[in-house]
């Protein structure tokens, strides 16, 4: 849980501005954590509250990271700080 938790606190260091690559481990290393406690976890069954604010926060992780074709675009500010479904907004949902 130590590991998952880390991950999460460092996607506040996920920058707008920079490529998916420049932020790719962050992104990347959050979305398997995520993955990890959710589906192979002893405490994957006693959280059935936290799965939808999971589940947010590893769609905003997956919007971005994409598919991997298209790694050298640019984060975009809104993907990482505004509106509805986006990273910050999640993980704020998680840490809460």
């Amino acid at each position: 849980m130590f590991d998952v938790a880390n991950a999460i606190d460092d996607l506040e260091k996920v920058e707008a501005n920079k490529s998916v690559k420049d932020n790719w481990f962050r992104l990347y290393e959050a979305k398997n954590q995520i993955e990890a406690v959710f589906n192979q976890s002893p405490y994957s069954t006693h959280l059935r509250v936290s799965r939808d604010t999971g589940g947010e926060l590893h769609k905003a992780i997956t919007d971005i990271l994409g598919d991997g074709s298209k790694n050298d675009r640019m984060v975009e500010e809104f993907e990482v700080r505004a509106g509805s479904g986006n990273l910050d907004r999640a993980v704020s949902g998680v840490s809460a």
